[in-house]
C-alpha cells in the first residue's frame, strides 16, 4: 500500500460522495491487504468518515474493525492501549469541528476487545452513543 493510493480512494470517493461496497472491497483487498499501518491511515479514513457521514453499514463496520484492529494489535504493545496512543485517538477521533460519526462504534471496540488500557481512555461518555450508533448501523444493514 502507498499512501498516494490510500489518497487517491479517499479523493475519488469524496468526489462521488458515496463509498460502495466495491468501494470497500478494493480498499481491503487492494490498497489496505495488510490492514492499516500508520496513524496517518487512521486519520485519513476518519477524515472521510467525517465528511461522509456513516450512511453505509458496510463501511461503517469496516472503519470500525480496521481501526480497533490497528490500534489494539496493531500498536505495541500488541493488546494494550497506552496513554499516549488513546490520549492520540481521542484527539483523532474528535477531529477539528464534529467528531467522526463512528467514533462510538470504534471507542467501544477498542475498549471490549484491548486487553488493558488506563481507566479513563475512550470513555468521554460514549457508551450510551455507541448503543445508538450501533442500532442506527443495524437498521441500515437489516
Amino acid at each position: 500500500m502507498t499512501q498516494v493510493s490510500l489518497r487517491s480512494f479517499v479523493n475519488s470517493a469524496l468526489a462521488k460522495g458515496s463509498i460502495t461496497v466495491d468501494d470497500i472491497s478494493a480498499l481491503q483487498c487492494e490498497i489496505l491487504p495488510d490492514g492499516l499501518q500508520s496513524r496517518n491511515d487512521v486519520a485519513l479514513l476518519l477524515d472521510l468518515d467525517r465528511r461522509l457521514g456513516s450512511g453505509n453499514a458496510a463501511w461503517a463496520a469496516w472503519l470500525v474493525a480496521a481501526i480497533m484492529d490497528f490500534v489494539v494489535w496493531g500498536e505495541r504493545p500488541t493488546g494494550y492501549v497506552e496513554e499516549a496512543t488513546g490520549r492520540w485517538l481521542e484527539g483523532v477521533l474528535a477531529g477539528s469541528g464534529d467528531p467522526a460519526p463512528s467514533m462510538p462504534l470504534i471507542a467501544r471496540e477498542i475498549r471490549r476487545e484491548a486487553h488493558g488500557m488506563a481507566p479513563d481512555l475512550l470513555s468521554c461518555d460514549w457508551a450510551d452513543e455507541a448503543v445508538e450508533v450501533s442500532r442506527g448501523v443495524a437498521a441500515l444493514a437489516a
